[in-house]
């Protein structure tokens, strides 16, 4: 295999391993969060949901750990029943559900990225290595910086949308993901918007950029230190080359 051919897929390499991470640590920033169990408990009490709604906040949490079940596949329907303003009944209406259908689609096909990126980051990073291409951890450190440059720009600006309109993005974001209007619940009757006013969204947004804020530094970190060691490395083996 010629040098040009070499370098060419070292480079495709690291451009698809870089932008593998990059999907990567936004899914598990996203899982993290959404699937924190404590952290809906602590948003309950912040924004007294249990008595907005007129549950016992042991019957919620209930509720909300069969909702998370739901949204991994690892149940077949949202039919959990529960004791609300005195009366045992369905928690969800048949728009909820429905739009929960869409939700637990959604986070499906995140897994399912997320865990075929993990596969194309593998591949990439063998081809990188395999193909013997010089300098592949510098290649790879300047592909990252790329695809930072990019996706990180984008993400950056929806963090700062995020910021000073939270409505506006939030109404952007369901727009660009639902192909229905299923999202736009009643806060005066459906159970699925009274447990999450658009404050408890805010909350849980903030938590996932700074997650995902703080992997893309680790990566950038990693890539940083591993092609100044590997600068250093070739140097002083270049030296030692010229002493003999």
């Amino acid at each position: 295999m010629s040098d040009s051919a070499k370098n060419f897929l070292a480079t495709a390499g690291g451009v698809l391993f870089s932008l593998a991470v990059f999907v990567m640590a936004l899914f598990s920033a996203i899982q993290g969060v959404a699937f924190d169990l404590q952290r809906y408990r602590q948003a309950y009490e912040t924004y007294d949901r249990p008595a907005y709604i007129g549950i016992s906040m042991d019957e919620l949490m209930d509720v909300t750990d069969q909702m998370l079940a739901y949204l991994k596949g690892q149940r077949p329907a949202l039919d959990m029943q529960a004791t609300i303003n005195g009366q045992q009944r369905p928690v969800f209406g048949q728009r909820e559900v429905a739009h929960m259908v869409d939700v637990q689609q959604l986070f499906l096909t995140g897994f399912a990225l997320r865990n075929g990126m993990a596969v194309a980051a593998v591949l990439a990073l063998l081809s990188m290595v395999i193909t013997g291409a010089r300098r592949w951890i510098r290649r790879w450190a300047l592909c990252w910086y790329a695809v930072l440059g990019v996706l990180g720009v984008l993400a950056l600006l929806y963090a700062l949308w995020c910021l000073v309109d939270f409505s506006g993005a939030f109404t952007f974001f369901h727009h660009m993901l639902f192909s229905n209007d299923l999202w736009l619940l009643d806060p005066n009757y459906e159970v699925l918007i009274q447990m999450f006013p658009e404050e408890f969204f805010s909350g849980m947004a903030q938590a996932i950029l700074l997650r995902f804020g703080g992997m893309l530094l680790a990566v950038t970190g990693l890539a940083a230190g591993l092609s100044l060691r590997n600068g250093k490395t070739r140097q002083k083996v270049g030296r030692q080359n010229v002493s003999l």
